[in-house]
């Protein structure tokens, strides 16, 4: 994945990414403490780095080429194979099991953040 300089995001879209991620594990069950546990040992870069491969997984799930999905979001081609890999691998069923997930996250962020979320994939108005 290409190195991000976290420092040079909006604070708006860090806190945006943040969210996402913690949508998305309080929606695999994960409880308040354990989330305040997990950020405190994750840096900002960490949390960064996990929001981006759960936007890769997004436009993987919208099954955009890889070439495109490089090119908009600006990470190499090794990490979309990754990621496909893990989706692929741990989540047999991923489609049913991740898309419902976004959705609900995309949900509570829109609410959060505004209807528009910056960055996102156009797919996601296409899965809803």
């Amino acid at each position: 994945m290409a190195k991000v300089n976290y420092r040079a995001l909006p604070k708006r879209k860090r806190a945006q990414m943040e969210a996402e991620l913690k949508g998305i594990l309080h929606t695999l069950g994960m409880k308040e403490p354990s989330w305040q546990l997990l950020r405190d040992l994750l840096t900002e870069s960490e949390i960064v780095m996990l929001s981006r491969r759960l936007d890769i997984a997004r436009w993987l799930l919208a099954g955009h080429p890889t070439y495109h999905i490089a090119g908009q979001l600006g990470v190499g081609l090794s990490t979309i194979y990754g990621v496909d890999r893990w989706l692929q691998g741990n989540f047999h069923d991923y489609r049913s099991t991740l898309t419902p997930l976004l959705r609900k996250t995309d949900a509570a962020i829109r609410k959060k953040f505004g209807a528009k979320i910056p960055g996102a994939p156009v797919f996601l108005r296409e899965l809803r």
